[in-house]
């Protein structure tokens, strides 16, 4: 899944040569599509939580050095597999990544438990528990 301002020409060219490869842009139903992913290959942002906490195996490149910081600190190669900051990467880096954890289910499995254990989704019930108790005082 990719934005609109995405630069598509070279995602085209990679998804020509693998018809097992599906590319969203924009997709209204975003929710639905990454949960019934295999692998994501995210940015180190909402999506890359979004995606530990529904199980789903990780590839995270991230956009920005914080997000790679904020990576290295929530998790470790145990977890998901962290390339770094997108202009400190190659593209084999990429490829090398996705084709290892394609071929390699043990692994998926342990990304996919050890995702759902970081991130359990209840985050937004525990502001709002900490929002009522400071309101309540």
């Amino acid at each position: 899944m990719i934005g609109s301002s995405f630069p598509k020409d070279d995602i085209l060219e990679f998804i020509k040569k693998d018809s097992r490869v599906l590319l969203f842009e924009n997709p209204k139903d975003f929710n639905k599509i990454l949960a019934g992913s295999d692998i994501a290959v995210v940015a180190g942002g909402l999506t890359f939580f979004q995606s530990l906490s529904e199980g789903i195996p990780c590839i995270v490149i991230c956009q920005y050095e914080h997000q790679k910081e904020t990576a290295q600190a929530i998790g470790n190669s145990e977890m998901f597999k962290l390339l770094g900051v997108f202009d400190e990467i190659e593209d084999r880096d990429i490829q090398s990544s996705l084709e290892e954890l394609i071929k390699d289910s043990r692994k998926r499995e342990q990304y996919s438990l050890a995702g759902i254990r970081l991130v359990d989704g209840l985050g937004l019930n525990r502001v709002i528990n900490i929002i009522e108790s400071v309101v309540n005082k």
